[in-house]
């Protein structure tokens, strides 16, 4: 009985810790997109400047992602 009650535990206790971790995580990169965010909206630089940067990151990565396929 006591080990049942132990093994039972431990299988709770290992569930609670994903849980919480799966938690942090997500609140952590929540966090970092927020950040973000708010960073490139109270950056001093124009609407269509700070658009520009943003399209121009997006292709840059695009590219990337486009190159790694085409290797495979």
């Amino acid at each position: 009985m006591a080990r049942i009650l132990q093994l039972y535990f431990t299988k709770l206790l290992k569930s609670h810790i994903m849980k919480h971790s799966v938690c942090t995580l997500v609140s952590f990169l929540g966090g970092m997109l927020v950040g973000s965010v708010v960073t490139m909206l109270v950056t001093p630089q124009s609407g269509p400047e700070l658009r520009s940067k943003i399209r121009d990151y997006v292709d840059q990565e695009a590219d990337k992602i486009r190159c790694h396929c085409d290797d495979k």
